[in-house]
């Protein structure tokens, strides 16, 4: 790329486990947790090579890297199970980078803080939340600070506006929800105010503008001590 990009821009390469669920089938790939774990572990090494190649044609682009890995949640896989069969290749893919001097980025969708910790231990820079399954918003609001109280600035935390709201949302609702992430997450802490997933294909384009206006009006940026 000769010229140099306007904005920041970042590529999403879907994770290890996702991939390898893609190939395996989610509900076949959870007895093999079971029944054939050797055979997970081989399947694991497989996919999570495939992610460093791809990986260095995204770096060849000179943007940003993040992994997408929405079946690797608590709502789908325990925390045991990520642990044994997740997290080792996590860290293997974060460490291969490192030594590029590239630093990744983790999506996941669905709950996961009983794994906020491991995933800061897997060494990921920046950690993307989808809390939008969470009907209930104090929910929301406690798994948001419940992820800021763990990472203690080692991680940077990306999120939570609920990207659902912005086929139908009102100017006033998606300035409510900036604060709430806001006021919940960028007090002394490492935060980037975003959108909890990709917005909607359908999204209105005015929406959009309202959340920029709102994070202008709401965010700012605080040199922190040391």
């Amino acid at each position: 790329m000769a010229a140099k990009l306007p904005t920041a821009v970042g590529a999403v390469v879907v994770g290890p486990w996702t991939i390898a669920m893609l190939m395996r089938n989610p509900e076949v790939m959870l007895l093999d947790t079971f029944e054939d774990p050797g055979f997970i572990h081989e399947l694991m090494r497989f996919t999570t090579e495939y992610c460093k190649v791809f990986g260095d044609a995204v770096l060849a682009t000179k943007i940003g890297l993040s992994f997408s890995e929405p079946t690797a949640s608590i709502s789908l896989v325990s925390p045991d199970n990520y642990r044994e069969f997740i997290k080792p290749y996590h860290r293997e893919l974060v460490e291969d980078f490192k030594g590029k001097k590239v630093g990744a980025t983790v999506h996941l969708c669905g709950p996961t803080y009983p794994i906020y910790e491991d995933l800061i231990e897997a060494g990921f820079t920046t950690l993307s939340i989808d809390l939008d399954q969470q009907a209930d918003p104090t929910l929301k609001v406690d798994q948001l600070r419940r992820l800021k109280e763990v990472a203690r600035r080692r991680v940077v935390a990306i999120g939570n506006v609920d990207a659902t709201m912005f086929e139908r949302a009102t100017r006033a609702e998606i300035e409510a929800e900036v604060r709430r992430c806001v006021d919940t997450a960028a007090a002394d802490s490492a935060f980037i105010l975003s959108t909890s997933c990709e917005i909607p294909p359908r999204s209105k384009p005015e929406i959009v503008q309202w959340f920029m206006e709102a994070a202008r009006e709401y965010g700012r940026y605080e040199r922190l001590p040391g």
